[in-house]
Parts: structure tokens; sequence; C-alpha cells
């Protein structure tokens, strides 16, 4: 197979009665005449990008074997991993396909030799209407696709439709001035938002995409890996007070522009300027993206616009210094321009980041919730807004109910907002409604495969109840990142709930080396200790600010009533941690006191049923009982 067959089978083929899409990880069954509007729609499934590889890897030999070997190399780019990993991702493939390994129809195992496709595969190259169309014209003859159009035509449905995936890759900066790159961010910050809110778009996270802001790689390379079909790139150049922005859209696969303009206008209008540019990327992929409120578009003199542009590039900065910084930017900006919208939402993220950040401060909180309403009044409600609002009732109310409410209008609002759906996942966690988080997760790693692969996902899966595949998560991020010491004190927890004490150990030393000691002695005390000595030690040295933290190391220790007087200190700083009370595992030790439901019931996360608790959460993470159910929900 040639290498221009094998990238159109990356970017979609047929099998049988299966339509497969990589890049959005999708397997999509389609009934026959499926079109139809008496017959039922196709059934997709998704899966994990690596069981994807597997399966475009196997397609590419067409029915011939592939032996474990060559799979690791290929899909895992030869890094080390266990037998088990790849089982896994064939026991994910047989699953979404519905295939019997003991009478298979797609993938055959032969002991000592590997796997193979038992079907042929055919490159699918069509998209929308004519996927579906084309097949049938060429069966029943052109009469017969007018006549199920006019069926569909007249009961006013339109034939099920894929989600195209696009990536904005970071806009390169042009202009000569020194520092300008806040310019070229603003620019693709603001396509990945406008674009985020067009149906049937999945947009690629900002935090997945920025690595490429060298655009290293061939296109085809960069979609592969972000798994999109459509690429925006471009630039950004300053001259004479206005701005000059390229932009191109790009199909990665076919190595074509299918569009490119260039945009210019005075740099007070740079706002007016990223809605132009959103709108006429969105018309040139089918969508219509609506215009905001005259108060977010507002024109601004060029030295205040500049301002506000580097504001929010500090605050994307998220670190003390760059927050407070944009917080006096959005500041001034309320001053000079009081019916300047952007500045209130300015203030509100800044000031919620803030207090998540450092000293913990209700006035802080009170703030921030003004600001955001303020932003409301002037603009209206928006995904951003939304999700902002809905953290600080749940931080400063604990209004569980509101904030959800909050969540899920940012999500109708903005599908692709994985800030939403991240927020929306803790909570659900911390309601301990497992299996809801479990599927925000799904989503999440559609449209942030770098989150995906953090330290903070593989602390959601753990905490979602996913203890054996956040403990695979964090032994994969182990081998390619370095883990800061809060990821491998989690990461430690993670062993402890899978009953694996002496990898809990061993990672609870690296936790401490990489928290710092103050001499070579104090380091060699733990390098042999046990792992009770090990929580001593951290209590002495607290590495880490949350009370929470100490009291699960209490917790594990024994010690219930030091552990209860963390927890209370906690609830007193609105410690964010406290909502994750009921399904931290490292305090399960504690479900049985009175006072630790006392607690629960104040921030209004205690369970309806403490049974369904225990049966879907680790009964124990203590020593005597350092494993319950390590099943996945």
């Amino acid at each position: 197979m040639n290498t221009k067959q094998i990238n159109a089978l990356k970017h979609g083929f047929r099998m049988a009665n299966w339509r497969v899409r990589p890049l959005a990880g999708e397997l999509r069954e389609s009934a026959f005449f499926s079109f139809l509007p008496f017959v039922s729609p196709d059934t997709s499934h998704h899966v994990e990008p690596k069981a994807m590889r597997v399966l475009v890897a196997l397609a590419v030999k067409q029915g011939e074997f592939v032996s474990k070997e060559a799979l690791i190399e290929k899909v895992w780019d030869g890094r080390p991993v266990t037998d088990d990993v790849l089982t896994g991702a064939i026991h994910a493939l047989r699953a979404a396909l519905d295939d019997d390994p003991r009478n298979p129809r797609f993938i055959e195992t032969r002991s000592n030799v590997g796997y193979r496709l038992l079907v042929s595969v055919q490159p699918d190259s069509l998209s929308g209407f004519t996927r579906w169309v084309k097949p049938v014209a060429a069966a029943c003859g052109v009469l017969l696709v007018l006549i199920s159009a006019a069926l569909i035509l007249s009961k006013g449905e339109a034939p099920p439709k894929s989600l195209t995936t696009i990536a904005v890759l970071p806009f390169m900066n042009n202009s000569e001035s020194q520092g300008s790159e806040y310019l070229s961010d603003a620019m693709t910050e603001a396509l990945i938002l406008n674009l985020s809110r067009l149906p049937d778009i999945r947009v690629i996270s900002r935090t997945s995409v920025l690595p490429y802001a060298e655009h290293k790689g061939s296109a085809a390379s960069i979609a592969e890996q972000l798994g999109a079909d459509l690429l925006v790139e471009g630039s950004v150049q300053t001259a004479d007070g206005r701005m000059r922005v390229v932009a191109q859209l790009i199909e990665p696969f076919e190595d074509g522009h299918l569009w490119a303009d260039n945009f210019d206008r005075a740099m007070g209008d740079v706002l007016a300027l990223q809605h132009e540019v959103s709108a006429t990327i969105a018309s040139q992929i089918g969508g219509v993206l609506a215009r905001p409120s005259a108060a977010v578009l507002e024109p601004l003199p060029a030295a205040s616009m500049e301002n506000y542009l580097q504001a929010r590039y500090l605050l994307a900065q998220n670190n003390i210094p760059s927050g407070e910084s944009a917080l006096k930017l959005f500041k001034n900006l309320e001053v000079l321009h009081p019916e300047f919208a952007p500045a209130y939402l300015g203030q509100a993220q800044s000031l919620l980041f803030l207090f998540k950040v450092r000293v913990r401060n209700p006035d802080a909180l009170n703030l921030a919730l003004n600001a955001g309403l303020d932003y409301e009044f002037l603009a209206g409600a928006d995904s951003q807004s939304n999700r902002c609002i809905g953290q600080i009732l749940l931080l400063s109310q604990w209004d569980f109910m509101e904030a959800e409410n909050r969540y899920l209008a940012a999500i109708a609002m903005d599908p692709s907002d994985t800030i939403a759906l991240r927020r929306h996942a803790w909570l659900l966690v911390a309601l301990q409604r497992y299996e809801e988080a479990a599927s925000q997760i799904q989503k999440i790693r559609l449209l942030n495969p770098l989150y995906y692969e953090s330290a903070e996902m593989a602390a959601l899966l753990l905490y979602s109840g996913q203890i054996e595949t956040s403990v695979k998560e964090y032994e994969r991020l182990d081998r390619t990142t370095e883990l800061a010491a809060s990821g491998l004190r989690t990461m430690a927890i993670a062993y402890l709930a899978s009953g694996r004490d002496d990898d809990a150990r061993e990672a609870m030393v690296r936790m401490l080396e990489r928290s710092g000691l103050p001499d070579e002695e104090q380091a060699a005390r733990y390098r042999n200790a046990s792992l009770q000595d090990l929580y001593r030690y951290t209590l002495e040295l607290k590495p880490f600010k949350s009370p929470i933290i100490s009291a699960a190391f209490h917790t594990l220790l024994g010690n219930n009533d030091a552990a209860m007087e963390q927890i209370q200190e906690a609830v007193k700083l609105h410690d964010s941690f406290v909502f994750f009370l009921g399904a931290l595992p490292e305090l399960a030790a504690l479900h049985d006191d009175p006072r630790f439901h006392a607690l629960l019931s104040q921030i209004g996360v205690l369970p309806e049923n403490q049974d369904h608790l225990r049966g879907t959460r680790l009964l124990s993470a203590t020593l005597g009982n350092p494993q319950a159910d390590p099943q996945e929900n």
C-alpha cells in the first residue's frame, strides 16, 4: 500500500458496515438505507486514540498478520509498554465492534503470530451528504435518491452528520515590535472560542494546540496527532496603528488549501476583526457565526485595546504575578471605558484565578461575582461567563445546583468548551455521580488530547472511580514526563487504592524528594522508611498547602481526630478540596465517623445512600485494608 493510500485510510475508511473516522476516534455502524426517515439512524462508538491507531495499523496491512512487537513499535513509537496495554486496545476495539474473540468477524488473534483484520477496507474520502448518497445512487439509480430526498424534506429532517474536528494552530507573530506575542495569541484564542460555538463542529482546545506554535512537522502529521479533520493557521502583523491578519483553512490529508484570505483593520477595532475572521472561516465550512453584542465588540483607542489584549495574555500565563497584572489592567479599562463589557469578565476571571492559587479571601469571590454579573448585564450570558460564575458560586456559596446549571449552559452554548466540561466533570465527582463524570471525561479526551495525557486527568480518573485506568495513565505519564510532587502524591493514592503498597511507597519517596529536603541526613531517613513513616514525614514537611491533604495522611495513619480538625479548617478556608470529601479514596476510613457525615451534609454532598457509595468506591485505603473494589465504573 503506497503512502497516499495509507494517508487516505488515516482520514477515514469503511470495513463491512462500519465507517471508521480515525481522527475523531469514531466507529460508526451504518444501517442500510439509513438515510431514509423511517430507518433507524447510525450508531457510533468512540475508542481511545491508541486503540484507533492499532485498528489503522491492521487496516494498512489488509488482512496480513501483524506481530505484537510491530504494533507496539508503530502505535507506541517504540516506547516500552506491556502486552497488556496492546491487549487492552484490542479488547476496546472488539467491544466497540461487538466482535467475539472466540468466533471473530473483524479481528483475529493467532498465538505467537499476532493480529489481523478479517474484513477488507476501502478508503472513505467522501463527507457529509455524499458519503451516503453515492452508494445508494450506484445501486438503485438517481430516481431512488430523488424520492428519498423528497421524503426527508417532507418530514423536515436531515440525515445524521458526523462532527468535523478543527484545530486552530497558534498564529505566527510577524510584528517587528518586541514582546508583541500577545497579539497573535489573542487571535488564536478568539478563533478557538468563536468556532467552537458552531453546531456540528468540534474544536481542539487551546492547551493541546499550543505545542504546535512553531508548526513543526507536516500538516498531516499535526492533524493526526491532534485528531483533526481541518487545520486553521495564519499570522498577525501590526504597523501604523493597524493589524493585518492572514488566515488559511487547510485539508491536511489532501495537502491542499481550501481557503485563504487577509484582513486589515484599525488596532482599536481588533475584537471586530477577530469576529470577522472567525465568521469567514465558519462560512467556509458551512456554518453561520452569530454576531456578539455591541458591548463585546466595542472599539477602543489603540492603546486601550493593546492593554486589553495584554491583560488576556497575562491571565493565560497562570501564575500569580501575571494574574495580578492582568487584574490591574482590566480594572483600569473599566475606569476608562465603563461600557466595555470584556473588562468586567476579565476581572471576574482574574479574581477567581487568584482566589484559587493564593490565600482564600471570600471578599475576592464576591467581587468576582459582581464583575461577572456586570458583564452579563452589558453583554448577556455566554459560555465564558456561565462557567466563570458557576465556579464562583460553587466556591463561595457551595451552590452545587446553580453551579451545574451554569456549567451545562456553558456547554450548551459552546460544546467544545473544555474548561466547562472539566469543571462539570469534577463537580460530578464531588456529587459522586461517577458514570456521568466518565462520560464527560470521554468528551474532554476528544477535544483536549494533551489534557487527557496530564496528571490532572489521571487524578480525575482516580476520583471518578476508574482506579485501574488511572494507575495505567500515571504509569504512562511517569515514563514520558517529570511528575510534580502533587502528581506523585496522587499516583501513590492510586497505587494504594489498587492494593500496590510497594509501588505507593516508592511514589511517596519520590514525592518527598521532589518536594525538597533540608539536608541529606533527613533524606536518608525516609529512603528505606515504611509507608506509615513516610506519611509522618509528609505531615512534618507540609509540602502541600491544602489542609485536606494533611487530613488524608492523618486518616491513613488512623488519626481520625487530627484528620477532622484539618477538614474543619479547610471548610473555614473554603478550600476547593472540601467538595470532594465524599469521593476521595484516601478518606474512605472516615465514612463511619458521624462528624464526617455532618461536614458532608454542611457542604451539601452527602450521598443519599451510603451503601451505594460503598458499592462504587474503595471501602478503605488504609494499610489494614488496601484494596476493596478496584474495578472501573
